[in-house]
């Protein structure tokens, strides 16, 4: 067997950037690869990944594409054989019990620091008291007309088989706003008020908080996959679990710095298909030290009528495909903004 520290003060000392959580119970390490150096147009990405298998530890590079078990990676570090690393570090008399105690801890660990980043989160659970959904049983003819705006504005936005908790508030100061919400943890940690129509000022009467924490599915992302990105919340609800939202217009390097923490595959931008969009893409793209790493959205010419992803729901069944279909390298958006305009 390995002890637990034995592997942990091997990634410390030998690899930059370590993050240690637990994955399916295990300890899980995720570090920039010391092996090909990793990503050369972003000091911060990390794609080197090193599981706990059964008795023996497993590594991978999404960048190098090396793999292989933890005597291997130690023998490739150090320059010495496999045999040497199996000697150097095999506790046999390590035991299985002893492991399950150190798996226990890093449990522990990891859940204490999600509760410790859970309480710097707002908290807005009091707006909902002013609400009601279409699950609700209304009462009181109040009730029952905002229940059927809202019933109403999720059959015209074509919502209805979308995983998405609507609410509309039927007093307080959001008195007839759609509450678009978005949880963390069973936690309320913001939302939208937004107008049923669109017609009329303020089309919408958020909170004014940071932003920057506030990632919708961050617990759902599989870090295989894309992350798309849109720019509206209902846009990223209708992707689906591997979406989310930058909350408004600007797409700030923190936010993107969070985001790459959660994804292995990328990130696709998909902004509004209108000209204040495109422009915010090319100032991504121009000015972004992300610019080269993403990929981006653009809406095909057979829906160029249509401004958004929500927009074209009724068409497309999988949203998720078809946004990766329809996305594109710096240099390919780049080339097809230029030609367009």
């Amino acid at each position: 067997m390995i002890d637990f520290e034995d592997v942990n003060d091997f990634v410390l000392s030998n690899f930059s950037k370590v993050e240690l959580k637990t994955k399916n119970g295990n300890p899980h390490w995720h570090a920039r690869c010391a092996l090909c150096g990793d990503s050369k147009k972003s000091k911060s990405k990390k794609r080197f990944h090193l599981d706990w298998k059964k008795e023996i530890p497993g590594f991978n590079c999404f960048n190098c594409g090396r793999n292989g078990n933890f005597f291997e990676l130690v023998s490739l570090i150090e320059q010495i054989s496999v045999k040497e690393a199996i000697k150097k570090y095999s506790t046999p008399d390590y035991t299985v019990n002893n492991l399950e105690d150190k798996y226990k801890k890093v449990t522990e660990t990891h859940k204490k620091e999600e509760n410790k980043e859970e309480n710097t989160l707002y908290d807005f659970g009091w707006v909902l008291k002013d609400c009601i959904s279409l699950k609700d049983k209304p009462s009181g003819y109040l009730q029952t007309k905002c229940q059927e705006i809202l019933r109403d504005f999720v059959k015209r936005r074509n919502l209805e088989d979308v995983d998405i908790p609507l609410y509309i508030a039927f007093r307080g100061d959001y008195k007839s706003r759609i509450i678009i919400p978005i949880f963390y943890n069973d936690k309320l940690i913001y939302f939208q008020g937004r107008r049923p129509f669109d017609n009329g000022s303020l089309k919408y009467l958020n909170p004014e908080v940071e932003k920057n924490k506030i990632i919708l599915h961050k617990n759902d992302f599989d870090r295989n996959k894309y992350i798309i990105v849109t720019e509206g919340l209902i846009d990223a609800y209708c992707v689906g679990k591997q979406a989310t939202t930058c909350l408004g217009k600007e797409i700030s390097e923190d936010f993107l710095d969070a985001l790459f923490q959660y994804t292995d595959a990328g990130i696709i931008v998909a902004l509004d298909n209108d000209r204040d969009g495109e422009d915010r893409l090319m100032d991504l793209i121009d000015k972004s030290k992300w610019g080269s790493s993403l990929q981006y959205f653009i809406m095909p010419d057979i829906y160029n009528q249509y401004k958004d992803i929500n927009d074209i729901k009724k068409y497309e069944d999988n949203l998720y495909e078809f946004v990766m279909k329809n996305s594109y390298s710096m240099l390919e958006t780049y080339a097809k903004l230029n030609l367009q305009f």
